[in-house]
């Protein structure tokens, strides 16, 4: 009976191999099949539609794609502003991408003309935000807080002639330390040039001058 109840198992597990292991390289193969039309439907669509239009695969004027490797030093580079901003007090702010277009306009004076304007399917006239300051006059404004040390870091849009050898482009990255509300007279302009030597010190830049 011992020896019997042994060859019963080994036959049901035999069986259940036998079962199981195709079925495992049926869903292995259809999910190549399907990775693989999906890859060349997209193909021959790209294709079809340069062919068609004279279509050329590129980023907008003005940005540009960051990759893996100039994303680590960008991190780095954050990391480090923003731990200054941090060890002076700030509390980080997010604001939306974009504002009321009545929110930014006649706020830059010449240069209202190089902000971006956008309508959504609302009707609402809406811009891509030109800084990160108006937007926090606006987020003060709303919710009355009348004193509030913060800092953000995000991305802007500008209308320009991108100098991209300047490193000038129409999206990109601001970093912004603010003090809002009453304080005696000079010491939050004194902070904020203490945290510029401090973030220009730490990046090991050579010598700086601060105007």
């Amino acid at each position: 009976m011992p020896s019997f109840g042994l060859r019963h198992r080994r036959a049901w597990a035999s069986l259940f191999s036998q079962l199981l292991r195709p079925s495992g390289l049926v869903c292995i193969r259809e999910v190549h099949f399907h990775s693989q039309v999906s890859e060349a439907v997209l193909t021959s669509q790209l294709k079809a539609h340069q062919e068609k239009s004279n279509f050329i695969i590129k980023t907008p004027k003005g940005t540009r794609d960051l990759s893996p490797q100039q994303m680590v030093i960008r991190e780095k580079i954050l990391d480090m502003v923003v731990g200054c901003f941090k060890r002076h007090g700030a509390k980080r702010l997010d604001t939306p991408a974009f504002e009321l277009k009545e929110m930014l306009t006649e706020k830059y004076g010449e240069d209202s003309g190089l902000i971006y304007d956008l309508k959504d399917q609302g009707g609402e006239l809406l811009s891509l935000r030109y800084d990160l300051t108006v937007p926090f006059a606006r987020y003060l404004a709303m919710n009355k807080v009348k004193r509030m040390k913060r800092y953000h870091v995000g991305k802007v849009w500008r209308r320009e002639s991108p100098t991209i050898v300047q490193g000038r482009y129409r999206e990109f990255c601001q970093c912004d330390f603010d003090i809002a509300g009453q304080f005696d007279p000079m010491i939050p302009d004194a902070e904020c040039l203490k945290i510029m030597c401090e973030i220009l010190s730490g990046l090991q830049l050579g010598d700086f001058l601060i105007k």
